[in-house]
């Protein structure tokens, strides 16, 4: 190999050392820039918490021994959940980051048995505003029991004409409507003859009336005023102070709440004690949101529609749990039974259930003001809380039931007009307002909306338009009704849940689409009472039938015990 002629560049030794300086020169710039553009390739993200968020990875990620996790600083480590693949190859790493995750600097570490590099930089910082669309886990639960209550408060009643639907109703845990109570007997207190005296008697002829009245226009109202009437068969004129105290606390919450930012209090005080007031009197509850509504009103703090869906969001949380559970359990059962458990079940299983659903629409409100409330903090606790007093005012009804049941009935009237043609057509229009005002607070305008408030809405429409559609005995027994119906409904739904989550799209899309897959199930049982309204005449449901009497009495306790771990949380 020839030796290099540098002589004509004069100074040989010289010019060998600015040559050789160049192209040190070179070889580190070279390797600065190399190592500038692939720290450039690391993307710095933000991340709100209490959101779920996500990041997209593909390439050798398909290699099921790969595992994604945010590190922070102090070597804390939170695990990304790993969806299917898509089309191309590509998967959707999720995480929820919780509303206490500390805030500060993160690293999404990407590591598999034999090598890991750092994929992002992630800063994690505190929660602006609440979007319903970035938490598909809570949501969907929310969306679960919301379709689930609302497939067991608008379930077909049997028929009238039937002469088993008594029975049927009786012995169904879930069927009775509770429109009215019928005894046809006297008890220990009505012996008293508290009647006769001028102001129970006023009192008592005002419920009478009202309730009657409000029959032939609006089974929601007739069902607020009615609610309280175990209270004043009991104690008179001092059951009817309930709905004074409704008044006064609903006043107090807006004196004593700080309402200019935030419709929601932010103590839990007055909206636990207006919540309990309306577990024991929906009109108490009823009246206390109006009082407060109207504070807000008078005050102007109705300053955006998030303040006014609020605000509906905690007028239905205060006077509505109540009435869904009186929709899950007949208040009186046939003398013939013998089923102690099934009577255990009528007090158990609504506490549950209804604690349950205060939990969720405790949540609910995060969702209508786009807010973090403190309150919705304390919704474990409150949900117990509200179980105790379900309970509690059970007992006061079973009460009532043996000891008075004749002014029971009077206050409570089970023969009263049907609601009049214009104003079921009224209470659709309310319908269909009230789930846009409350569903667009979550969804958006988008397809999903339209397809939930169809679903939703066939079945009144129906109703509305074909009131005596057939009836199919054979239809009416594969309808999964009462506990295991609201089971089926809770299970199904949390399953589609799981799916969507396993699925590699991300969180708007996948709350849109739990909301309408969650609506399904109730859609169909819905669809099929309209023709299975009631069994053959004499019959009951198969498993109440005698030949299954061991069955039934196996499965109840089952069932009872499953929804307890529905209702903690324990199951899916």
């Amino acid at each position: 190999m020839p030796a290099l002629d540098f002589g004509s560049f004069g100074m040989p030794s010289v010019g060998k050392r600015r040559y050789l300086l160049g192209f040190l020169w070179f070889l580190l710039a070279t390797l600065f820039s190399l190592s500038t553009a692939f720290a450039a390739d690391i993307p710095n993200l933000s991340w709100e918490r209490g959101r779920e968020q996500s990041i997209t990875l593909g390439g050798n990620t398909q290699d099921q021994y790969w595992a994604i996790s945010l590190i922070g600083p102090a070597g804390e480590e939170l695990q990304l959940s790993k969806s299917s693949a898509n089309a191309s190859g590509f998967f959707v790493y999720r995480a929820f980051i919780p509303l206490d995750y500390p805030v500060g600097n993160y690293d999404v570490k990407v590591q598999s048995p034999t090598e890991e590099s750092i994929v992002a930089h992630v800063h994690i910082e505190l929660a602006q505003n609440y979007d319903p669309l970035t938490d598909p886990r809570s949501v969907g639960g929310l969306a679960v029991l919301a379709f689930t209550l609302l497939s067991v408060l608008s379930s077909q009643n049997p028929d009238k004409n039937d002469s088993s639907s008594d029975d049927a109703q009786n012995l169904d845990s879930l069927e009775g409507g509770n429109h009215g109570i019928k005894f046809g007997r006297r008890g220990r207190i009505d012996l008293l003859r508290l009647g006769k005296s001028k102001l129970v008697f006023t009192l008592d002829e005002y419920r009478h009336n009202i309730v009657y009245e409000l029959s032939s226009r609006s089974s929601v109202l007739r069902r607020i005023f009615a609610d309280g009437s175990y209270l004043q068969a009991i104690f008179g004129p001092l059951g009817a102070l309930t709905a004074f105290a409704g008044v006064l606390l609903g006043w107090l919450c807006g004196t004593h709440a700080d309402t200019a930012s935030n419709v929601i209090p932010i103590g839990a005080g007055y909206v636990v004690a207006i919540l309990l007031l309306g577990l024991f009197d929906a009109l108490a509850g009823f009246l206390a949101a109006l009082t407060y509504g109207l504070y807000l009103l008078t005050h102007g703090d109705f300053t955006s529609i998030f303040q006014v869906r609020g605000f509906l969001g905690l007028l239905v949380m205060w006077c509505g749990p109540i009435l869904a559970a009186n929709k899950l359990r007949p208040l009186r059962r046939s003398a013939s039974q013998n089923y102690r458990w099934e009577r255990t079940g009528d007090f158990i299983i609504p506490a549950f259930f209804i604690g349950f659903g205060v939990k969720a629409m405790l949540f609910a409100l995060n969702g209508f003001t786009h807010q973090h409330n403190p309150v919705t903090k304390l919704s474990g606790k409150i949900a117990l809380i509200c179980g105790a007093a379900i309970l509690l005012r059970y007992v006061l009804e079973e009460f009532a039931s043996k000891a008075t049941p004749a002014r029971l009935e009077y206050l409570s009237p089970p023969n009263t007009p049907e609601i009049e043609t214009k104003f079921k057509i009224l209470a659709l229009i309310a319908k269909v307002f009230l789930y846009l005002f409350f569903m667009f607070g979550f969804l958006g305008w988008t397809w999903q909306l339209a397809a939930c408030l169809s679903l939703l809405l066939f079945s009144p429409v129906f109703k509305l338009l074909f009131p005596n559609p057939p009836n199919s005995t054979k239809i009416f027994q594969l309808i999964p009704s009462g506990i295991p119906g609201i089971i089926f409904m809770n299970a199904l739904g949390l399953l589609t849940i799981n799916w969507i989550n396993s699925l590699p799209i991300f969180a708007p899309d996948k709350t849109q689409t739990i909301f309408v897959l969650t609506a399904l199930p109730g859609f169909v049982i819905g669809l099929f009472g309209l023709f299975g309204r009631s069994p053959r005449s004499g019959d009951r449901r198969w498993y109440m039938r005698d030949k299954n009497r061991v069955l039934y009495r196996f499965l109840g306790p089952v069932f009872l015990a499953v929804a307890a771990l529905i209702t903690f949380g324990v199951l899916p």
